[in-house]
C-alpha cells in the first residue's frame, strides 16, 4: 500500500548574490534565479521506502541551465541502524550500482573521511541523468550531456531520491552549468579564487522534502514529530496531504 504526502509550497530559489559585478571571462555570467522545486513523497509499506519525488522550473527568465542538484545526506552516525541494502544509484555506463558501492567508492576517494555517515539512498533519475554521491556527504543528480540539461522555461521532473529515512525539511542546491572561458589560456590566482565566487553565487538554495536519518520502523507520532520540528526550525508552512 502506497501513501502519499505532497509538499503543497511554492519552494522558490532563496535570492542568491548577484554575480555581475564580479564579471569574469569572454562570456557573461548565467542568469539563474527564481528556480521552483515541487516535491510529492509516496511511501511504500511493503519495503518501508520512501520515494522523494522532484520536478524543477527553471524560469524562461534565466539565461543558464541547471546540470546538478544536491542535497546534505550526511547524520551522526548514532542516528542510523542497518538500512539500505536493497538501495541502487544509476552511474551512466556502470549501470546501477548499490548504495553501499558508490559510497566505498567515495569514501576511498577522500582525502579525509567524511564527517559524519551518509543517510543510505537510492536514486532513479530522468534520461540523460545519473544519481550522484559526493565526498562532502551530499547526494543528488547530475546531467550526463549537455543536451539534458535543464533549459530555460523548461520544467523537468522524474527525479526520485528513495529513503527509509522519514521526510524532513531539506534544502537542494541547484547548480547552473557554467564553463569559464578566458582570453588567456590560465586563470591568475586571485582570478581562480574570483570563480569560487562566482559559482558559489550561482546556487540556488530551495527547500524541499527529503529524508532523515530516522527511519521508517518508529511510531507515527516519533515520525510527525520530526517532520514538523524540521518545518518549525526552518520557519516553513507547507500543507501535507495523506
Amino acid at each position: 500500500m502506497k501513501q502519499s504526502l505532497t509538499f503543497a509550497l511554492i519552494a522558490l530559489a532563496a535570492l542568491s548574490q548577484s554575480s555581475e559585478s564580479q564579471q569574469l571571462g569572454v562570456n557573461p555570467n548565467p542568469v539563474v534565479t527564481g528556480i521552483s522545486v515541487t516535491t510529492t513523497v509516496t511511501f511504500n509499506s511493503a519495503t518501508n521506502v520512501y520515494s522523494y519525488n522532484y520536478a524543477v522550473t527553471n524560469p524562461a527568465s534565466n539565461t543558464g541551465y541547471i546540470w546538478n542538484l544536491q542535497e546534505n545526506m550526511t547524520a551522526a552516525p548514532r542516528f542510523l541502524e542497518d538500512f539500505g541494502n536493497d538501495l541502487t544509484i544509476p552511474r551512466g555506463a556502470a549501470g546501477s550500482l548499490s548504495f553501499q558501492a558508490v559510497d566505498h567508492a567515495i569514501q576511498s576517494m577522500s582525502p579525509v573521511p567524511i564527517d559524519g555517515t551518509v543517510i543510505p539512498f537510492g536514486i532513479s533519475a530522468p534520461s540523460g541523468w545519473i544519481g550522484s554521491l559526493t565526498v562532502n556527504g551530499t547526494g543528488g543528480f547530475a546531467a550526463n550531456s549537455l543536451s539534458s540539461l535543464i533549459a530555460p522555461g523548461q520544467t523537468l521532473g522524474g527525479f526520485s531520491l528513495l529513503s527509509h529515512g522519514v521526510p524532513m525539511i531539506q534544502v537542494m542546491q541547484v547548480i547552473p552549468n557554467w564553463d569559464l572561458v578566458m582570453e588567456n589560456d590560465e586563470a591568475t590566482q586571485a582570478e581562480a579564487i574570483q570563480v569560487a565566487e562566482i559559482q558559489q553565487s550561482l546556487i540556488n538554495n530551495v527547500y524541499v522534502l527529503g529524508p532523515s536519518p530516522i527511519p521508517y520502523p518508529l511510531s507515527p507520532m516519533i515520525r510527525s514529530t520530526y517532520l514538523m520540528c524540521s518545518i518549525n526550525c526552518k520557519k516553513i508552512s507547507p500543507r501535507l496531504s495523506t
